[in-house]
């Protein structure tokens, strides 16, 4: 995925859509990635802030990167060194009340109560969920032409009623890709994990992909 650049450009764009909702990237204490998998995610973003900022690491935050799965946080700990990996059961944060500043959610389930609860008084999540045309190659191959455009609203709207001053950003780049990193790619998506051989051959055929996202911003909300 880190390889490939897959995601190229959606760091930038996830750092823009703060600087718009007020943050102050330099002031930023910590930040939490939820679900970090293997961590390449977290670490681009990591690079792109201190392009940002600079060289001063004061002004950088502390980067922590969660999972559950244990081989994906081994896995981020051997290759990257610009933030702490830690296993940990994302429904039950490892943090006392108030004490998170920023929190990420890429492509993977939330629980918005633990996130709120962890949150610190003008603390924010951010939240990126597939858009409607992402991986709409692979979608067009396997689903019923009805259930090719991926339907957002209902993401959008449990996240928007979850937290107040709601901001968002669109992103979509067409990838092209090489035929090991298609097949890399069918293997990595759920999508294709119940392929038929006729459709692994149509999909190993594509030289790109579409990534269609939305980022989604909001801030710590109250119980009340």
């Amino acid at each position: 995925m880190q390889d490939a650049n897959l995601y190229a450009g959606v760091y930038k764009q996830i750092l823009d859509l703060l600087i718009e909702k007020g943050v102050d990237l330099t002031q930023v204490s910590n930040l939490i990635d939820l679900g970090t998998g293997e961590g390449s995610h977290l670490n681009q973003l990591a690079q792109t802030w201190q392009a940002h900022v600079g060289n001063d690491q004061d002004q950088m935050p502390q980067f922590l990167g969660l999972d559950l799965a244990k081989d994906g946080i081994l896995s981020a700990a051997k290759h990257y060194t610009n933030a702490l990996w830690v296993v940990a059961d994302l429904s039950q944060l490892p943090f006392k009340d108030g004490q998170v500043e920023g929190t990420l959610t890429i492509l993977s389930p939330s629980n918005y109560a633990e996130l709120n609860r962890a949150l610190s008084d003008q603390g924010w999540a951010l939240k990126i969920v597939p858009g409607p045309n992402y991986l709409k190659e692979l979608r067009k191959i396997i689903l019923p032409v009805d259930e090719q455009k991926h339907d957002t609203s209902a993401s959008i709207a449990k996240f928007k009623a979850a937290f107040n001053d709601f901001g968002q950003s669109h992103y979509q780049q067409y990838r092209p890709l090489n035929k090991e990193q298609i097949r890399d790619l069918i293997q990595m998506t759920p999508l294709m994990w119940h392929a038929n051989e006729s459709q692994m051959t149509e999909a190993m055929a594509l030289d790109g992909i579409t990534i269609d996202l939305q980022i989604l911003f909001g801030r710590k909300k109250e119980k009340g």
